[in-house]
This record gives structure tokens, sequence and C-alpha cells, in this order.
């Protein structure tokens, strides 16, 4: 059996929506929130990295810029150093040339007032003992100890003096069989050239200060001061006249 079908009146509704009311300015504020920020984040981001671009620019211009100080530091350093190198040289040149003549300005006035003072202390000394050169002659003697004939040769004025003396003379001899003393007037008093069989020994004054005047020299050659070099002049006399205490006139 078919099923019944039920007919009725079909009614169609139709449903209107209700009007949407804006929301509340609350809500509003809130959904646009984000968008906001995001915009705000952005910016500040932007803000940084310029900061940031700019940090690193600057700790660039810094960084050449203190290479570049420190080049023309260097430099200026090197031009200094070489310039005062250059005028520390050209000083100590200077001060080289100025010592050297000096020197040699000096050397001959210095040698000769040596030599001056020397002869007066010698002329002194001869003037108030004039038996010291009775040790003069005998140091001399002493290297021709092992000579037989030997011949002495003096200043007149001392020949008086050494022949009281020929026995003191002839003491510090080994072998001498005989010991001549002859008068020579060119030689200055206080100084003997003794002659021996195997040669001559030159003990006479002006040898003597001629040792003395070439010691000077080399000692202002080495640059050792005046002081120095008088104090070894002045000990000369002292040594050659060493035998001179003790003597007695036979």
């Amino acid at each position: 059996m078919p099923p019944k079908v039920i007919k009725g009146s079909l009614t169609r509704e139709t449903v209107t929506p209700a009007p949407r009311s804006a929301p509340p300015p609350m809500e509003r504020g809130r959904w646009e929130k984000p968008i906001v920020e995001k915009e705000v984040v952005s910016a500040k981001q932007e803000a940084r990295d310029i900061v940031r671009d700019a940090e690193i620019q600057r700790a660039q211009m810094l960084e050449e810029a203190q290479a570049q100080a420190d080049q023309l530091h260097e430099k200026a350093v090197q031009d200094g150093l070489e310039e005062g190198k250059a005028q520390f040289t050209d000083e100590i040149l200077r001060a080289r040339t100025h010592y050297e003549e000096l020197k040699k300005q000096i050397e001959p006035s210095y040698i000769a007032l040596v030599r001056a003072c020397v002869e007066k202390i010698l002329g002194q000394e001869l003037h108030l003992h004039p038996d010291a050169v009775v040790g003069i002659v005998r140091n001399v003697l002493r290297d021709a100890t092992q000579q037989r004939e030997i011949v002495v040769r003096i200043n007149p004025a001392d020949q008086e003096n050494l022949k009281k003396h020929k026995g003191k003379l002839i003491d510090v001899l080994a072998r001498a069989g005989n010991v001549e003393l002859r008068a020579d007037p060119a030689l200055s008093r206080g100084g003997c050239i003794v002659t021996t069989e195997l040669g001559t020994i030159d003990a006479s004054l002006e040898r003597q200060l001629s040792v003395i005047e070439a010691a000077l020299k080399d000692e202002l050659e080495l640059g050792l001061a005046p002081a120095e070099a008088d104090e070894g002049a002045d000990e000369q006399p002292e040594e050659e006249y060493a035998e001179e205490e003790g003597y007695e006139e036979s």
C-alpha cells in the first residue's frame, strides 16, 4: 500500500538578521591594539638598526682616525729621531774638532812648561845637594856592571864631587878595571854619558827630558788629564835621586 501523503500548505518563513551593532569603544580598541604594537615594534627595530649602523660606522671612523694618528705619530718620532741623531753626530764632530785644535795649541806649551819645571827642580836639587849627581851616575853604572873599561862624561861642575865619591861609583861595578871621569861642557849638570866597550848609555839631562816629553805626548794622545801627566813628571827626579841619602864624604 503506497504511503500516504499528507498535503498541507507550506509556509515560507523568512528570518531577517538583526542589525549589527558597533562594538563598544573598549572592545574596538582591543581589536586594533595588535596592529599598533606591530608598527611600534617595527619602528623601534628600525631605529635600533640605524643606531647600530651608526655605531659601527663611528667605530670604523675612530679606528681609521686612530690608525692615521698612529702613523703620523710614528713618522714624527722617526723624523725626530733621525733629526736628533744627525744633530748629535754634528755636535760630537764639532766637539772632537775643537778638542783636537785645543790640544794642538796646548800641547807644545804644556810640554815646555813641564820641561822648564823639571829643569828648575833639578837645578835647585843640584844646587842644594851637589852630591846628588853621585846617585844619578851610580844608577846609570848599574847598566854597565859587567864592563871593564868605563868612561863617564859629566859637566865640569859635577866632576869634583864625583871624584870625591869615585869609590861609591866603583862599588856598583862587578868587573870594572878602570872608571875614567871626563869633563864635558856640552852636558848639563845632573846628567852623564857612559861609554863602554859595548856601547854608550846616554843619561844626559837633555836625553832624560826628551824621554819625559815623549811620555807626556803619549799620555796626551791617550787623553790623560794634565794632572796625571804632571804627577808622572814630578816623580822622575825622585827616582834619579833615590841613591842620594846615606852618602858621606870621604
